[in-house]
């Protein structure tokens, strides 16, 4: 779920019970990240291949700035004009 107001983690999960949740992105793994780093070359352009950079570029890990490009170029595309 999109939180707007949590700048640091604005992906939270999206049930949360007194006892349990839904994965979050901070549940990720580092190998669990690093395939999703992988698997994003093999996508074609659009908005998979959008939310795939996104949710890489929001866990914890190094960052690359490609995958932030990629998340905005991805979405820019698919919504101009």
């Amino acid at each position: 779920m999109f939180d707007v107001d949590n700048a640091n983690e604005p992906f939270r999960p999206y049930v949360i019970f007194s006892d349990r949740r839904s994965v979050a992105l901070s549940d990720l793994s580092d190998e669990e990240r690093g395939f999703l780093d992988q698997a994003m070359e093999l996508l074609e352009p659009g908005l998979l291949m959008a939310r795939q950079s996104d949710v890489i570029w929001n866990t914890k890990g190094p960052r690359h700035k490609r995958h932030a490009l990629a998340a905005i170029q991805r979405l820019r595309n698919r919504f101009a004009g």
